[in-house]
């Protein structure tokens, strides 16, 4: 893949809700993809974003998941993320709403809401890089 920028024009997408554009050439995120408040799921691996995120892109109400892999991001805010420990989150392994080639996805509860937990298969490398590569926010 070959698409070096995004549009800034992103920002009328008002209904994006997921933004895959892993595996290209991108340097950087535009500050009006922050204007997409339905946008949810963000993966951005194996780029070559060398820039700091844009604070309002961070802020999204409904953003809960980037994926940044294998890009030189020279400074990412630490204190921007959210760091959930893994015992405040519960799941039944037979609530499996997918599988893929890195793991499995349950329907699971954090702080009295449903969420989507994903464990990783051991050695996984999935399109987005290795496990410890993606960023949940």
């Amino acid at each position: 893949n070959k698409i070096a920028r995004i549009d800034p024009n992103v920002s009328k997408l008002k209904g994006l809700r997921k933004l895959m554009l892993s595996h290209n050439k991108l340097t950087e995120i535009p500050s009006e993809l922050g204007e997409c408040k339905n946008l949810e799921l963000v993966r951005l691996a194996s780029n070559e974003i060398n820039v700091a995120l844009p604070e309002k892109f961070l802020t999204l109400p409904k953003l809960a998941w980037i994926s940044l892999g294998g890009n030189p991001i020279s400074e990412i805010p630490a204190h921007k993320m959210k760091v959930i420990d893994r015992s405040s989150v519960s799941f039944d392994e037979s609530s499996v709403l997918g599988k893929g080639a890195s793991g499995t996805v349950y329907k699971g509860l954090f702080a009295g809401e449903d969420v989507a937990v994903k464990v990783f298969k051991q050695d996984s490398r999935g399109s987005d890089g290795k496990p410890e590569d993606e960023a949940v926010i």
